[in-house]
């Protein structure tokens, strides 16, 4: 196959020059009708994309601040926003970085947005609606989400079973608050709790020879790469 390296095409048959530089072409030529070259796409790349949303975000809350300066009020909306900004940020790039894995994608964004959204809460001003309504809420969203796609086959149980009985643990951390009695709602914790514990015993009563094996295997694999680096790190001691 004839390649020009200036243009970077390669050019099937038996072409002195290139057809669209009009340049030398190097390599052996084929026998046969001599056919228009493909030229590669060009593709935006991730980190242009990754570059030009940076820019943005750097500009929305550069102008936020500006705003904030010429209109003062009494309260700094232009932090809320920055700070709205970069948890934004926060979750997409997990999002991005565990993209291959939907179930573990969740149970991350689970962790990052109960964390995020509490501290939310205590910055403006300990109102208690983070405990009250969206930690449950989202919690037992989570808890029907996986029920629903393990029962409609969407997502292999066994695949995923570990993580899934994480998310439904979790779910049980309302009782904590219910037992504390910083609560101003109740209502949300019970619900979500009820069904944290009846996924807990769906899980264990069906799967729980699944949990057991999988379980197992993690354990074996985390000693089997512990006793692995140590070798290694004894290897390059020596």
């Amino acid at each position: 196959m004839l390649y020009c390296e200036k243009c970077k095409i390669e050019v099937a048959g038996n072409k002195e020059c290139c057809p669209l530089c009009q340049g030398e072409l190097k390599g052996m030529g084929e026998a046969g009708s001599d056919v228009i070259p493909d030229v590669p796409k060009e593709k935006v790349s991730s980190g242009f994309l990754f570059r030009l949303l940076s820019f943005i975000s750097i500009a929305a809350i550069i102008i936020c601040i500006a705003v904030n300066l010429m209109a003062p009020t009494k309260v700094w909306w232009s932090l809320y926003a920055g700070a709205g900004i970069f948890c934004a940020w926060i979750t997409g790039v997990v999002s991005i970085a565990k993209r291959h894995n939907f179930i573990k994608n969740i149970t991350y964004q689970l962790f990052i947005l109960s964390i995020l959204l509490v501290l939310w809460d205590h910055f403006t001003g300990s109102h208690g609606w983070s405990l009250d309504y969206v930690i449950p809420c989202t919690c037992a969203a989570v808890t029907i989400f996986l029920a629903v796609m393990v029962f409609t086959r969407r997502i292999r149980a066994e695949e995923y079973i570990v993580y899934i009985l994480i998310d439904c643990l979790y779910g049980a951390v309302p009782a904590v608050f219910l037992f504390t009695g910083i609560l101003n709602i109740v209502y949300p914790s019970v619900v979500c709790v009820s069904l944290s514990i009846m996924s807990i015993a769906a899980l264990f009563l069906f799967k729980g020879k699944t949990i057991r094996e999988e379980i197992v295997k993690k354990l074996h694999l985390s000693v089997s790469y512990t006793h692995l680096r140590a070798h290694e790190t004894k290897a390059n001691l020596v």
